[in-house]
């Protein structure tokens, strides 16, 4: 292979398990929207708030009178005198234009092909009426970029019901605050605007900016990506973030509408903290937070993957302030499983396949002790014989009949027993779990495990594998970059040692269920508790080092058998505790009774949290 293949190969799995981590979206999972623009016979200066679905122009205007259509090519260089477009913009070196196919057009001059968001274009419109323009698509986050120390054509994120000033909208921004803005008229000229008049949404202008400038209006929308929140099926929360640049404190309102495509609004919840305990309640249907004058509030969201109908689900978070601005957020979740290209990685019908990874928190241990019992017939009487310091008691009614501790000894017996309650621990420790589950639901608790990506054939698609035996390892490719090259992601667990790679579990993986499975060290198991190379009490030897006479070696005496029989009780957590309760996070009690160790079973008993790592399927043992 050469270095360049080897490379690409590099590149291939590292992208893969990229979108594997991310758990990254479907083609058409993008939350949609319609942006509704009013055209009048002549020039119109218009502002894309969406990505549109269809970028090609003569679709996106079919059936409107469009005469050109023009877009500044801000690279071109910076803008000190603005030309009205009724004088011509064709000899422009920074205009690109589009020019539709009627009779008598001149399409031959279109260098200007394709629509994108958060972009100011010029509308030539013939005919006699006003129009409406309809562009569905993504709403554009996309920041806007200043060219410094001159005119840029925007538009702007601001409430169509309550636009703000351009005066109070530019106050925060030494770069912009004074400056002129223009607004185009229908007859095709450049009107400055008065510091009073609104800044419509959905419309261009002409602001001069001096100096460098980042100003995105008096709040600003920090999302983690441009693309808004994408809750893919390995991410359980994201920070949306707010900058108010204004002096005061601001008011900024949060609602969930539903997006365009109707294939459902994922449920949203919060992060809160309420007497030092992190909580996730339910996002309201409208949400209310100040952001103080000067700075930034984080709103970490999240979304309850439970409750996902279907492969996954998507909106719209509108942000709203006092201040006129108005940004739509794009929201998209999927259902664990789910991958870029539409696939499940479980491949079956189990929704909860893959390998979980938690820790059993032991809070509870029964003591190793014995209780004595002398039972002796109890007399008609009722009243048991004297004690040997001449003490009388009645008969004791705590057995299946009436019993005395005193009596005749021929007459009497004594019962051993024990007690296996677990009672509290002075204090707690771990054991990590790994569990697995395939796609047909069977269940099995490793020891260790590493995450290998199988590479696809054909039209068959490569996918994620849970490699066991480490002599597979070599029939797979990494997941993780380490110096240069793909290596496995793995984990352990020193709390479980057994025979092979894998212990099989009854019961399945879920919220309500139950798992459960025994643990068989035997005598010579290497890590039996009673085997020790030169412990003299554990080497079948006598004290002279010599083997004991007349005694089975098939049998060793000083090394005994031990059971450990294990159950879980699987259960949802709290939705307000973890949005990933009942999907990818599962909690419950652990429990565990020990044999062989003493000749008393010992208890155990705890807490259980499991989180799901991979949703990969596939066992490799």
């Amino acid at each position: 292979m050469s270095i360049h293949q080897d490379m690409n190969r590099t590149l291939r799995y590292g992208l893969a398990f990229l979108f594997f981590l991310l758990g990254a979206f479907p083609a058409g999972a993008s939350p949609r929207t319609t942006q509704n623009i009013t055209l009048t016979p002549g020039w119109n200066a218009v502002y894309l708030e969406v990505d549109p679905e269809v970028r090609d122009i003569a679709t996106v205007f079919l059936g409107l009178p469009l005469i050109s259509l023009w877009h500044w090519q801000q690279d071109m260089g910076r803008v000190e005198f603005i030309a009205d477009p009724s004088d011509g913009l064709l000899n422009q070196s920074d205009w690109r234009g589009f020019f539709p196919q009627v009779p008598g057009g001149t399409p031959f001059l279109t260098n200007l092909h394709a629509l994108r968001g958060n972009q100011a274009y010029l509308v030539h419109l013939g005919g006699t009426q006003n129009v409406q323009l309809a562009v569905s698509g993504r709403p554009s986050l996309r920041p806007t970029k200043w060219l410094p120390n001159s005119f840029n054509l925007v538009g702007f994120h601001v409430d169509p019901q309550a636009p703000p000033s351009a005066a109070n909208y530019f106050a925060p921004s030494p770069a912009h605050v004074g400056q002129p803005v223009y607004r185009l008229t229908p007859e095709g000229v450049w009107q400055l605007m008065s510091p009073g008049e609104s800044l419509e949404s959905g419309q261009a202008y002409w602001v001069y900016t001096q100096g460098k400038s980042s100003y995105q209006g008096p709040l600003e929308v920090l999302p983690p990506t441009i693309a808004g929140l994408e809750l893919g099926s390995a991410i359980g929360s994201l920070d949306l973030g707010f900058r108010n640049h204004a002096g005061a404190t601001s008011s900024v309102t949060l609602n969930l509408i539903p997006s365009n495509d109707g294939i459902g609004s994922p449920v949203l919840a919060h992060w809160q903290l309420e007497n030092g305990e992190v909580k996730w309640p339910l996002l309201p249907s409208s949400y209310n937070l100040i952001v103080e004058g000067g700075g930034i509030r984080n709103v970490p969201i999240a979304v309850r993957r439970s409750e996902i109908s279907g492969d996954r689900v998507a909106g719209l978070l509108e942000v709203k302030d006092n201040a006129g601005s108005r940004f739509l957020v794009p929201v998209t979740a999927t259902a664990p499983g789910v991958t870029t290209l539409g696939r499940s990685r479980k491949g079956g019908s189990n929704d909860f396949t893959g390998l979980w990874v938690g820790s059993a928190t032991i809070n509870k241990v029964s003591e190793v002790r014995r209780n004595i019992k002398r039972i002796c017939p109890c007399p008609e009487s009722n009243i048991c014989p004297p004690a040997v310091d001449g003490s009388i008691q009645a008969c004791r009614d705590d057995a299946d009949e009436p019993y005395c501790s005193t009596g005749i000894a021929s007459e009497c017996t004594i019962v051993e027993q024990f007690d296996d309650e677990p009672i509290p621990a002075r204090r707690e420790f771990e054991l990590r779990l790994l569990v697995h589950c395939d796609e047909s639901g069977v269940t099995r608790l490793l020891k260790e495990a590493t995450l290998m990506f199988q590479e696809g054939a054909g039209e068959t698609p490569g996918n994620f594998v849970v490699v066991t035996n480490d002599e597979r390892l070599h029939e797979f490719a990494g997941t993780a970059m380490r110096g240069g090259v793909p290596v496995g992601t793995r984990v352990s667990s020193a709390a479980f040692d057994f025979p092979g790679t894998s212990l099989a579990l009854t019961g399945a993986v879920g919220p309500d269920q139950t798992l459960s499975g025994t643990i068989t060290l035997a005598p010579d198991f290497a890590t039996n508790p009673f085997r020790h190379r030169y412990h003299p009490d554990h080497n079948q030897l006598d004290e002279q080092y010599l083997p004991f006479t007349g005694e089975s070696q098939s049998q060793p005496f000083e090394e005994f058998e031990i059971t450990r029989a294990l159950t879980l009780l699987l259960e949802a957590a709290d939705p307000e505790e973890h949005p990933e309760a009942g999907d990818s996070l599962l909690v419950g009690t652990y429990q565990e009774t020990i044999s062989g160790l003493h000749r008393q079973d010992i208890s155990v008993e705890g807490t259980l949290r499991l989180r799901r790592l991979a949703a990969a399927g596939t066992l490799a043992e």
